[in-house]
């Protein structure tokens, strides 16, 4: 079903004239998100046509390939603050960033506004009159890009929410089952379900582990050749990227296969096959090399010569410089030290791990391992017993060596992911518990409760990739 938004050009100046009103054929192209500028949603005042010769050839365009992106252009005579609003039908004026502007020719990108979607867009200026509008005008909706798989929202209580929390990130299979191959999409998604932002990974490349850049002001996605073209990952690659498609580096990153992370310094670090082993391995946008850390070499070190080397997810904790290493074939975790590779604890099956408190809070088949900011261990696992996907949070005590359980969400609720999944701590102290193949995706507090809940699941599993919330796709803009 199609819905109405509305945009507007807003101009803050004191010049006046006429106000010409060009939109280009709207019939090419799709909507994305709502913008997040919360000090810009009041309406103006008065509407009008006439804005004194500040403003010409105002116009809007869609973005060539992601068509979510809408940009509006216009022509001014004199210097003036700008931004771009717009609303959906029953919905309050959403902003873009407000700019200064001087006399001349400019363009602001518009993000936010959802696939399928009918927009509605308006011109605003402050003359010394006060707020002065243009009449609305419209760019009717376009369907999900084809392919696709639509995303259902299944429970919400916004009051609950993360409030830092505004949009998803994530990437989806568009081929039905768990663990398979097939086209995947990197895509955004609002708060009410809607997809505002798609791109498809080309040639079967698996994208599962995206993510937002250290600094807040890029994307990076894998594109990872080991399960589509069964080189080992020889020709897998990490990208950075803008919102708009603008792509920055790419790294050569053989062996990749599961998860990686960026650095402040631009660099990547992933988990590479070298089967037998597999190392942790860093590489420079200028392709600079290191090995900082071999699995082989760790088994060795605790007599477990015979054990698998193989990864399922890598997170980077800022506070120790240390790295977070999943390996699911020993249900095994290992924190590494960036700076000197070597293996200061690890938790799971293998010798001289870690015990844990209580006995029955042992993960299983960990996946998305990783510290919160209160220095707590997350993780998702299945089940000891029952045939459910878990959230464990645990207590790291050194002096006694165990992982002591303070948390866990799962147990009764009857969801079950065969591989992937993943837990992030939010800043409220929500949960984003991630469900893999079963291609759900829940955020729940601390007392249990699901706040919100979105599935790409229909008639059967569905793989999704890593998701991680976004506060303003402002940010991620050129």
């Amino acid at each position: 079903m199609l819905r109405m938004i509305t945009v507007a050009l807003m101009l803050t100046g004191c010049t006046g004239g006429t106000l010409e009103v060009v939109v280009d054929d709207p019939t090419t192209g799709v909507t994305g998100t709502q913008p997040t500028n919360p000090t810009q949603t009041t309406n103006p005042t008065t509407t009008t046509t006439q804005a004194d010769g500040l403003l010409a050839n105002v116009r809007a365009r869609r973005h060539d390939s992601l068509a979510s992106i809408i940009y509006v252009g216009w022509e001014q005579s004199a210097s003036a603050d700008a931004y771009v609003e717009w609303r959906l039908t029953d919905e309050d004026w959403r902003a873009t960033p407000t700019a200064s502007r001087g006399a001349g020719a400019h363009e602001q990108i518009v993000l936010g506004a959802p696939y399928e979607e009918n927009i509605t867009w308006r011109l605003v200026i402050e003359t010394a009159d006060g707020w002065t509008t243009s009449e609305e005008r419209q760019i009717s909706a376009e369907p999900l890009p084809e392919g696709l798989p639509a995303v259902s929202l299944l429970n919400s209580e916004p009051t609950l929410w993360d409030p830092t929390g505004n949009y998803l990130l994530a990437s989806v299979n568009q081929q039905e089952g768990g663990w398979t191959q097939g086209n995947y999409w990197k895509v955004i998604v609002d708060r009410q379900g809607r997809v505002v932002w798609a791109s498809l990974t080309t040639d079967y490349r698996w994208t599962l582990y995206m993510r937002v850049s250290q600094d807040g002001s890029d994307l990076l996605y894998d594109a990872a050749t080991w399960w589509a073209w069964f080189d080992n990952g020889a020709g897998s690659t990490v990208t950075r990227m803008k919102i708009d498609g603008t792509e920055a580096e790419t790294y050569n990153t053989p062996g990749l296969h599961h998860g990686f992370v960026d650095m402040p310094d631009r660099s990547v670090v992933w988990g590479r096959d070298q089967g037998p082993d597999e190392l942790l391995e860093r590489v420079t946008p200028d392709g600079a090399r290191e090995t900082i850390w071999s699995c082989r070499d760790f088994h060795a070190s605790i007599d477990e010569d015979d054990a698998t080397c193989w990864s399922n997810a890598l997170s980077w904790n800022a506070s120790s410089d240390t790295f977070v290493f999943s390996s699911p074939n020993t249900d095994t975790v290992v924190e590494v030290d960036h700076q000197t590779g070597e293996t200061l604890r690890h938790w799971g099956s293998l010798n001289d791990s870690y015990a844990f408190d209580p006995p029955n809070s042992k993960f299983l088949f960990q996946h998305g391992v990783a510290y919160t900011p209160e220095g707590t261990l997350i993780l998702s696992s299945k089940s000891l017993v029952e045939n459910e996907t878990l959230v464990r949070e645990y207590v790291v005590d050194d002096e006694t060596r165990t992982l002591r359980q303070i948390w866990a969400f799962g147990e009764g609720e009857g969801v079950y992911a065969e591989t992937a999944g993943e837990a992030h701590r939010l800043p409220n102290g929500n949960t984003l518990h991630n469900y893999g193949s079963h291609g759900t995706v829940r955020e729940v507090n601390q007392e249990g409760t699901v706040v919100w809940e979105i599935t790409w699941r229909e008639d059967s599993d569905r793989l999704i990739g890593r998701t991680i919330w976004i506060e303003d796709l402002y940010a991620l803009a050129p």
